[in-house]
């Protein structure tokens, strides 16, 4: 390709390149905040009614079948069978953990306070009046343990510092 100096306005091969390397940066970064774009049939039939739900899926067939054909170009199978699990469910962290074992969470994972037992993202290690290897501890356990010590020996643990925090 070649640049064409010899006019005031991009070429129209320059300006593709341009278009195509911000088509590229936008798809790396939508796919990179939703890895996956779920639609529950159920709802899309009741939000959008009969007329809107079959134009959704007259407009998405064509490219799911693209995408089912470069799947089974590239070796994978022709279709994935996908367990979806609200995050508000009460054994959510349950599965994270699983997951992250297995390789497959990118996401943050909760801890486990050793005296509790409660799951947090904000766990410290214990302080050393009560420290257990390999323990992690929560805010509510040090905040306790911080005030008895403050009111039985008048020591001080000191603040609550949650790993990665500064």
């Amino acid at each position: 390709m070649e640049l064409n100096t010899s006019e005031r306005r991009i070429n129209q091969e320059v300006l593709e390149v341009f278009e195509n390397a911000k088509l590229k940066y936008a798809i790396e970064e939508v796919t990179k905040s939703y890895r996956y774009q779920l639609i529950k049939l159920a709802d899309a039939a009741e939000h959008l009614g009969p007329t809107g739900f079959k134009a959704m899926v007259e407009a998405l067939e064509p490219f799911l079948e693209k995408i089912e054909e470069g799947r089974i170009n590239g070796g994978k199978t022709s279709g994935n069978d996908y367990i979806v699990i609200n995050r508000d469910e009460p054994y959510i962290n349950e599965i994270i953990k699983i997951l992250a074992n297995n390789g497959h969470w990118d996401g943050e994972v909760l801890g486990e306070c050793g005296w509790c037992g409660t799951e947090t993202h904000e766990l410290s290690g214990p302080h050393l009046l009560d420290f257990v290897p390999g323990e992690s501890m929560c805010r509510s356990c040090w905040d306790f343990d911080r005030e008895s010590y403050l009111g039985s020996l008048g020591t001080d643990i000191g603040e609550f510092k949650p790993r990665g925090s500064k």
